[in-house]
């Protein structure tokens, strides 16, 4: 069942299909998409959804792991084990997880019934594949957000860790920084430090949905955004100004995004913070050298860089 509070028809929506632009906004952690988003929030009349996919992927792992249940990808008949599977989501996230906004076969619905002037989601191509792909709604422009793994994987490794030592979550080597192992500890990952996943589902888009998705890089947003926004603007159809590039510090934008729980970005902080607090894009700070780097950082980098790489020789250029 869709979430009614999600279809609405709000006050500044359009009646004419072909003039609301709809697109997503795919990306693996740490790679300034929650910035990006909020940016692109202040767009007049834009209705912002926050990772529908990934949660429902995140359940599907918690699922596994706490009540070793295959999550159905529907609610009906299966209520009992979305309702554990729901109480499991609160505590990994801190957040009042909506049992019905975890429910893969939820989402076509939910996103083909948004309404607002234009319809913006960012999301995480974890939570996407084969067995999902039925899921996607029709319509939707599908846009990439990369970063180099040398910044995506390190800063990623430390925000989660913080994060699941925060919620109790970790025990033993895993609960020291120093032995903590991202591959070996990240049970939400699925093998490829999330960035596999980025370049698995470009490479299903441009056969299957669109020839030459958008690709931005994340440190050529943060060195040139008014050149690179301008240029995203324009190619999927959405108004550029120059307004852009400062917007209001403060957290009420996050209080009109459609996300698994309605305080799902207040209470991750360790995810979002910096950039839910953000104005502007600052210009990217210097890497983190090679040699700093823990192991499994480090066998990251190496195993999704040629990936990167390809998609980057594809990416927005000023």
């Amino acid at each position: 069942m869709a979430d009614v509070n999600d279809v609405r028809k709000d006050d500044d929506s359009v009646d004419d299909e072909e003039k609301r632009v709809k697109v997503f906004l795919w990306c693996s952690p740490r790679t300034v998409s929650t910035a990006f988003t909020k940016c692109m929030s202040f767009i007049e009349g834009m209705e912002v959804w926050s990772e529908p996919f990934v949660y429902c992927y995140l359940s599907t792992k918690e699922a596994k792991a706490r009540l070793n249940v295959d999550l159905p990808l529907t609610l009906e008949g299966n209520e009992e084990v979305f309702a554990k599977t729901t109480e499991l989501m609160h505590k990994f996230t801190g957040s009042n997880v909506i049992t019905e906004r975890i429910v893969y076969d939820n989402i076509k619905p939910r996103l083909e019934g948004a309404r607002g002037r234009h319809v913006f989601v960012k999301d995480m191509c974890l939570g996407i594949g084969e067995k999902t792909y039925h899921c996607l709604p029709r319509g939707f422009r599908h846009t990439f957000l990369i970063r180099t793994p040398e910044r995506a994987i390190y800063s990623f490794r430390n925000s989660y860790f913080k994060h699941m030592k925060s919620q109790g979550l970790l025990e033993g080597e895993a609960a020291e920084a120093a032995t903590f192992d991202l591959k070996r500890d990240d049970k939400h990952g699925d093998g490829g430090y999330y960035i596999q996943a980025v370049y698995d589902f470009w490479k299903y888009v441009r056969a299957e949905l669109e020839a030459d998705p958008i690709v931005i890089d994340a440190d050529d947003l943060l060195t040139h955004p008014k050149e690179i926004i301008a240029k995203y603007c324009e190619l999927v159809g959405l108004p550029f100004s120059e307004s852009l590039l400062q917007w209001d510090p403060s957290l009420d934008t996050f209080k009109t995004w459609k996300q698994c729980g309605d305080d799902q970005l207040m209470q991750m902080v360790d995810f979002y913070g910096r950039a839910m607090h953000s104005s502007c894009f600052m210009p990217p700070s210097t890497p983190v050298s090679r040699d700093k780097m823990t192991p499994d950082v480090i066998k990251g980098i190496d195993m999704t860089m040629a990936g990167y790489l390809e998609m980057y020789e594809h990416r927005i250029k000023i």
